[in-house]
């Protein structure tokens, strides 16, 4: 379902809203002691993306007895966002009474929020500037191509009875009672892959000499900020597999920017050529912040990652709101934790298996500049 940013909905069209996937059993009982379901299986998951393309061109000529003065430039750029959750959540007073009978590739319990957001954005530019005469040219050409993407996702997998899915803070407990294993697994793979090329070129001449100037820039700002979580808190975990609660994040930032310009005079009398040449990549994994819908801005803080594995003590994880949308230009660590809190786990008949509370992040930056 689709979430306000920053404020509640007013149901007039007016406000800005995040993209929001979720999947929730709340306050529920599936299945019986003495009739057991063969699995449950709470899935999220989410795929957006976005294909960006922007081209622009300009040529100028000029020329005459008395000379003549030619003017090319040209831009292109885009700017491209996807801010989003994904939640899978078993919450308040739910029991859940399972058999181990799932299907292949399952488990008996499987709580799953998953993100794959890409943006895939190319831009380029291209100016050209003749100007020629018996007195002489001046041909001036300029081009320029950016791109500015930012990824901001919040993915959450929880079996949590301390929270409601308004995001109240509730006294109950979630009960799982099975044989089989339970598994709990937040998610992220996103990926920015920006490409931008500026070229240009100038020529000029003529009997009283010619001035080219020829200037190209290229350049793109990315920034991606998650959070990925995967909660076990305030539940009895009863049964005698294993439990594994798992937050992985494997973003990654490909940014290419190339830039070229050249310059030629020439004439009977003086001749003067200038060319510039500028790329240039911002990339952030790590703090950025969170669109602001009110002026449309966006920007890139330090890079500050924080991954957490934490069994039993949850101090160092902040707060948490289920139903809480981005605020509007709210500062975004990105951070990866696997938490089991306030839980029993395994079976007084029969203990656990293995338990597993893993966080991991592989993300990663890929940049090539050349001018």
């Amino acid at each position: 379902d689709d979430a306000p940013v920053g404020a509640p909905a007013q149901g007039d069209g007016s406000d800005v809203r995040a993209h929001r996937t979720r999947a929730i059993s709340e306050d529920s009982t599936i299945g019986a002691s003495a009739n057991r379901v063969d699995s449950v299986l709470v899935l999220a998951d989410s795929t957006a993306v976005i294909d960006a393309i922007t081209v622009a061109g300009a040529a100028a000529g000029a020329g005459g007895a008395g000379g003549g003065v030619a003017l090319g430039f040209a831009g292109a750029g885009s700017l491209n966002t996807i801010i989003g959750s994904v939640e899978a959540l078993v919450l308040g007073a739910t029991a859940l009474w399972v058999a181990n009978s799932p299907a292949a590739g399952n488990k008996a319990v499987t709580v799953r929020a998953t993100d794959t957001a890409a943006i895939d954005a190319d831009a380029g530019a291209g100016a050209l500037a003749l100007a020629g005469g018996k007195g002489g040219g001046v041909a001036i050409a300029g081009s320029g191509a950016f791109a500015v993407n930012e990824i901001v996702l919040t993915v959450r997998a929880a079996i949590d009875g301390d929270t409601d899915s308004a995001g109240a803070d509730t006294t109950e407990t979630v009960i799982v009672n099975t044989t089989g294993d339970v598994l709990v697994t937040a998610s992220v793979v996103a990926t920015i892959d920006a490409f931008t090329l500026g070229l240009s070129g100038s020529l000029s001449g003529g009997k009283g000499g010619g001035v080219s100037l020829a200037g190209a820039g290229s350049g793109s700002g990315n920034a991606i900020a998650n959070t990925v979580e995967a909660r076990i808190d305030s539940a009895d975990v009863d049964t005698s597999g294993a439990v594994d609660v798992l937050a992985s994040d494997a973003s990654t930032i490909t940014a290419t920017a190339g830039a070229a310009s050249l310059a030629i005079s020439g004439g009977a009398g003086a001749g003067i050529g200038v060319a510039v040449g500028l790329s240039i990549a911002f990339n952030t994994i790590g703090n950025g912040k969170v669109l602001d819908p009110a002026n449309g801005a966006t920007g890139f803080l330090d890079l500050t990652s924080v991954n957490e594995n934490t069994l039993d003590d949850a101090s160092q994880a902040p707060e948490w709101n289920y139903t809480d949308a981005e605020v509007a230009g709210e500062s975004r660590a990105h951070t990866v934790r696997a938490i089991i809190e306030d839980s029993d786990i395994g079976a007084d008949s029969a203990r656990t298996g293995v338990v597993t509370v893993s966080a991991t992040s592989t993300a990663a930056i890929d940049a090539l500049t050349v001018a």
